[in-house]
């Protein structure tokens, strides 16, 4: 625990039960410290701020503005802030920031990448290439990208005025975009005024034609290889796609298709789509009769359809492990999957948005009421999660567990043979193997029974009324 998450609690602590003698260290859910071995926690405020921190892996959050985690393990270490808008992020490969849509920072760490790095603070941007170029530019106004969005050169004026790419010995120039377009280089060539006319030819690579776009479209392509592609279409009327390797017609897109490839002997029927569709290849077939039934069976995989959205029912196998999963309005999902090596089990079970079950293989169980936000995203958990839960509780796979009711205000934990019980400052209970204490206000009344001794402790005095517990031989001798 670090220096000023100790003086935190330290003060919070002398605040809130003045001059008691008593060492108070947790007054849920205003806030609740736990050191156990390695493990130590620290909750203030419900579920608003927490601290976890564990021999190399630490995170904490202060909900929901803001969350850090870090694995030094793995050399990982990222913030989020109002997420899923803001983050940063440092791997051993990689450093970026990035606050959605107006920052973007990022470079490379290891040495084969090391100069290269961009920056954006919209709508200014700047940055450096492998080889040590540097670009930037204010958007709209003038910039040029080097090295990225898989062009080698990038640059505007005034966009949408002009702009101008370049990939390898071929340029584009763009005026108006999307409406004027001219592109020469090396055996290619193309020029477009949309949505009025367009062509793109690459010798011996592919041809592409349009005219009064999409309705009329021509292009050949994989002219280069030895199964070159024809796709025309007169748009949604007719769309046709052949190839030495597959054939596909359509009648008014997309509701009447008919697919052919020769490799797998795959073969599909839509009529009209998405109601009725039937498909059947090598290793694959499915049916559809939306929104009735849909039935879909392939390697590795089988799943039907009732009713849809209502429920669906889910196979998934490989040589590790079986899952079978049953869906019910999409969101809500029963999940049990088996692994044949470790002979383990796990499942999740989620009704939303009433609560969430999840049991590891490991043995690592969780549960939530409510579980408001239907999704598994670590993101989303770690900073929304805790403060939408009503009730949670935790047991890991050394058996250890933890609840907590309303963010803390009845909290129970057991570790090993040691168990504690707190309703926030009101009552307290706790017990080991020759070990138990009860107490009212954190010692207006305390009971203790330590290694057969009892005790009495009132109104926060530090004196205490003893006595000794009967033993059983002590009885059996009296009775004698």
């Amino acid at each position: 625990m670090t220096t000023r998450h100790y003086i935190l609690v330290s003060l919070l602590a002398s605040f809130l039960v003045g001059c008691s003698t008593h060492n108070v260290r947790d007054f849920p859910p205003l806030f609740d410290y736990r050191a156990e071995g390695e493990t130590e926690s620290l909750d203030i405020a419900g579920p608003f701020y927490s601290h976890r921190h564990s021999h190399n892996r630490s995170e904490w959050a202060f909900r929901p503005f803001i969350s850090k985690y870090e694995d030094k393990d793995k050399g990982i270490c990222e913030y989020q802030f109002l997420y899923p808008l803001g983050k940063y992020r440092r791997t051993k490969e990689r450093r970026y920031i990035q606050f959605i849509p107006f920052v973007k920072s990022g470079e490379y760490l290891a040495e084969r990448r090391k100069k290269a790095k961009a920056s954006e603070f919209f709508p200014v941007f700047w940055g450096t290439t492998e080889d040590g170029e540097k670009y930037g530019g204010f958007f709209p106004f003038y910039g040029t990208f080097k090295n990225r969005f898989g062009r080698d050169r990038m640059t505007f004026f005034l966009w949408p005025l002009y702009s101008s790419s370049r990939e390898d010995d071929t340029t584009t120039y763009k005026f108006m975009w999307p409406f004027f377009s001219y592109t020469t280089g090396k055996n290619r060539k193309g020029f477009r005024i949309w949505p009025l006319y367009g062509y793109d030819k690459k010798d011996g690579v592919y041809l592409k034609r349009f005219v009064l776009w999409p309705f009329f479209i021509h292009q050949k392509t994989h002219l280069d290889t030895d199964n070159p592609k024809d796709f025309f279409a007169i748009f949604p009327l007719y769309v046709s796609i052949k190839s030495k390797s597959e054939r596909s017609r359509t009648a008014l897109f997309p509701l009447f298709t008919f697919y052919e490839r020769d490799r797998d002997n795959f073969r599909q029927r839509t009529y009209p789509w998405p109601i009725l569709t039937y498909a059947k290849g090598d290793g694959y077939e499915s049916r559809n009769v939306l929104p009735l039934y849909s039935w879909q069976k392939k390697e590795g995989y089988k799943s039907f359809y009732v009713l849809w959205p209502i429920y669906k029912h889910e196979v998934e196998w490989d040589k590790n492990s079986n899952t079978v999963t049953d869906y019910l309005f999409l969101i809500n999902k029963y999940e049990r999957k088996t692994f044949k090596e470790e002979n383990g089990k796990a499942k999740i079970l989620r009704f939303w948005p009433l609560f969430y079950y999840r049991v590891k293989k490991e043995g690592d169980v969780r549960f939530d009421f409510p579980h408001i936000i239907p999704i598994e995203n670590e993101g989303f958990d770690r900073n929304y999660g805790p403060l939408f839960h009503i009730y949670q509780y935790r047991k890991d796979a050394n058996g250890n567990e933890q609840s907590k009711f309303l963010w803390g205000l009845y909290t129970y934990r057991k570790r090993g043979l040691s168990e504690s019980r707190n309703l926030s400052f009101i009552a307290s209970y706790k017990k080991d193997m020759e070990f138990k204490k009860f107490s009212l206000l954190k010692g207006l009344f305390e009971y203790q029974s330590k290694e057969g001794t009892n005790s009495l402790r009132f109104l926060y005095l530090p004196w205490r009324i003893r006595w000794q517990k009967r033993t059983e031989s002590a009885r059996v001798c009296e009775d004698f």
